[in-house]
């Protein structure tokens, strides 16, 4: 509820700049009455956004949908509120091939490295799936294969760290199913995997997390309920114009 009500609040505060904008003042003026702070962000492109906005994607996305010098309405990128004002716009610049020369030539590397490690992958999953030990085709292929040992579903995976999507595919397969469908693309590159064995969890471990579990349901349940009637409430409300009003 404490939450909710800081969101509320916030939401309201950015609500009151926009609407003070509509009477003239500038940003800045309406910030320094209020005693909050403009971030002003280094030039960015949309594939590289500003490092200091959490959710870089989303905001660049929006601020280059923006004409210079107009502040936007109140967007929400999951970290708070904000207003966007453009206050300059750099047009795109095709760069001359000797700056660029050996970034290019970097990229156009690694691109093929990732193709023909992944080619590889590839076919030793095949030769898998046709019977072959994991032995014999990791000598041909001078890959020597190893064992993570046990983890969790959400834990680090012992000698290679964390990695959802190979989690997620691991935690799919079974001893009538030990291999997956498609090699696993990783932060280091590309996994072929093959199921060992699965431990069933420990019931005493279950007992010792069982209050904390209860706690959890019980404040999601909370949240749940919270929402609901705070939607019952919203829709039960209403609303009046009053003409005249800026904005309106």
């Amino acid at each position: 509820m404490k939450a909710d009500l800081s969101k509320n609040l916030a939401y309201d505060e950015a609500e009151a700049v926009y609407d003070a904008s509509f009477e003239g003042r500038d940003l800045d003026t309406i910030a320094e009455d209020r005693n909050l702070k403009i971030l002003t962000t280094e030039l960015f492109s949309q594939k590289n956004p500003p490092e200091e906005i959490k959710n870089g994607a989303r905001f660049s996305s929006f601020a280059f949908g923006l004409p210079v010098n107009e502040l936007s309405g109140v967007q929400d990128f999951g970290d708070g509120y904000y207003l966007i004002e453009v206050t300059e716009q750099v047009p795109t610049q095709v760069s001359e091939l000797e700056a660029v020369k050996a970034k290019v030539k970097e990229d156009l590397v690694t691109e093929k490295q990732d193709a023909k490690a992944r080619d590889e992958a590839d076919m030793i999953l095949t030769e898998l799936k046709d019977g072959q030990p994991f032995a014999v085709v990791g000598e041909k292929f001078k890959l020597a294969p190893k064992k993570t040992g046990f983890f969790k579903r959400n834990d680090s995976i012992p000698t290679i760290g964390f990695e959802r999507d190979l989690a997620r595919t691991a935690f799919g397969l079974s001893d009538n199913d030990k291999l997956p469908e498609e090699v696993i693309k990783g932060q280091k590159g590309y996994y072929v995997i093959r199921f060992r064995e699965r431990q069933k969890p420990s019931l005493e471990g279950f007992e010792k997390e069982k209050t904390e579990i209860k706690g959890r349901l019980r404040q999601q349940k909370t949240a749940k309920t919270f929402d609901a009637w705070l939607t019952q409430l919203k829709n039960e409300s209403l609303i009046t114009i009053e003409e005249g009003f800026p904005g309106t």
